[in-house]
């Protein structure tokens, strides 16, 4: 049931830093760039867009086609893979459905936390990002044709990636994000091709609905409260945001977040998974794992290894009810 079996994994213990100082750029004061972080966040809740990107996490080039409607009831979300494998994913407030046509299987799994995804880049309260990261804004160009602001988040730890945002200049929206090491490479990279804005929101719906012969498949987990899984500790500024478990308890999710990043921490009973691997990382992509006590618990995350290490190490599974 445990969807990350193939999980490669790793083991390093580390201690908690300390908290990160609050710091904006030399340039702009934090009172500016909390008011530019928040046009963001707004424009990614109250616009209704059709567009096309092209996105390389170190597997090549791919392009997908997306529609997003703003609804009083949170943002809903059709996104179509124009190359490879047919697929489509369909994200509502609290669920994500992926359709795949090939082997007629739609995929379902519920989402508490409105995690980023791309052009949302971040979750959490401008105050929040500001903990973490440090804003430097410079022009940006042109994307999509769209003249754009190009704005550095720059972490003041070694616990997660930089961040590069090239913003609409008239309505805030992220037409092109970058992940970046700490020698300024590119990790990872979303990047609208073209963009069009609706007034009146597009109808999200799948083009498979409606279709006999598909199967539907669930992960089993379903939310529940963080107070049942013990105390969770929050780690070098990621802080636990929600869960989600099986009927019997053996399997769970937990979301860590900084304001910026979502973190997943699976833990899995008595998966007779290898431990003690080293962490891997993939174009920004780190997954790191540690057996306790009968317990597979592996961390995955858009972050360094050194993160995902430290959570699988420093968040123990609760006993079993």
């Amino acid at each position: 049931m445990m969807p990350m079996r193939s999980i490669v994994a790793g083991l390093l213990t580390l201690a908690v830093c300390a908290p990160a100082v609050v710091s904006a750029s030399d340039r702009y004061a934090k009172g500016h760039a909390q008011k530019l972080l928040a046009k963001i966040q707004k424009a990614n809740s109250e616009l209704s867009f059709t567009g096309t990107y092209v996105f390389d996490h170190g597997e090549g080039l791919s392009t997908a086609r997306v529609i997003q409607k703003a609804a009083p009831t949170g943002v809903q979300l059709r996104v179509e893979m124009l190359d490879g494998e047919p697929r489509e994913i369909i994200r509502l407030s609290d669920s994500v459905k992926t359709y795949l046509p090939k082997e007629k299987v739609v995929k379902v799994s519920r989402d508490p936390v409105a995690r980023p995804d791309f052009p949302r880049v971040f979750y959490g309260t401008p105050d929040e990002v500001l903990r973490h990261y440090r804003v430097k804004i410079t022009d940006g160009g042109r994307v999509a044709g769209q003249p754009a602001d190009l704005i550095e988040l720059q972490p003041v730890d070694g616990y997660r990636w930089g961040v590069r945002c090239w913003v609409d200049r008239k309505n805030s929206l992220v037409l092109k994000h970058q992940q970046i090491d700490p020698s300024g490479e590119p990790k990872g990279e979303f990047a609208f091709t073209e963009i069009e804005f609706h007034r009146k929101p597009p109808v999200i719906k799948s083009r498979y609905e409606g279709q006999t012969g598909w199967k539907e498949r669930s992960n089993g987990l379903k939310p529940v409260e963080l107070s049942k899984l013990g105390q969770l500790p929050t780690l070098n500024g990621f802080r636990p945001l929600a869960a989600m478990q099986s009927a019997d308890g053996k399997t769970r999710q937990i979301l860590f977040g900084d304001g910026l990043v979502v973190v997943s921490v699976f833990q899995e009973y008595g998966s007779g998974q290898p431990a003690h691997k080293p962490a891997t990382s993939l174009a920004g992509m780190s997954i790191a794992a540690k057996q306790h006590s009968g317990w597979l618990v592996s961390a995955v995350g858009e972050v360094p290894p050194t993160t995902v290490m430290a959570l699988a190490d420093k968040v123990l599974p609760s006993p079993l009810p």
